[in-house]
């Protein structure tokens, strides 16, 4: 058998829930917190939680209205991918940076 020979078993496949046709192009979209560190540990834990779930709520919502798809959440982040540059950018312009408070 010859070894560029593979059965149909052998045959790597790739596994995703979320294809794109490659013709398909495809924006990514980054957020994080700036200084989310330096916050929780000035304001506390619960602090920290109760502004995030507010923050993550707002970035999930612009996500959802300009059609974009969260790809991954973890911590104060978010990736997700847009089907137009302009629908990325319009995210990222209404997100509001979170208030901190002011750094003595």
């Amino acid at each position: 058998m010859n070894e560029n020979d593979h059965s149909e078993e052998s045959t790597p496949r790739a596994a995703s829930e979320m294809e794109v046709p490659l013709s398909e192009t495809i924006h990514i979209f980054f957020s994080d917190i700036r200084g989310f560190t330096d916050y929780t540990q000035k304001a506390g834990d619960p602090a920290a939680r109760q502004m995030l779930r507010h923050y993550n709520a707002i970035v999930r919502e612009n996500i959802e209205e300009l059609n974009g798809t969260v790809v991954k959440e973890l911590g104060d982040g978010f990736m997700a991918t847009f089907r137009s540059a302009r629908a990325a950018i319009l995210c990222a312009i209404r997100i509001p940076y979170p208030a901190h408070p002011r750094r003595g």
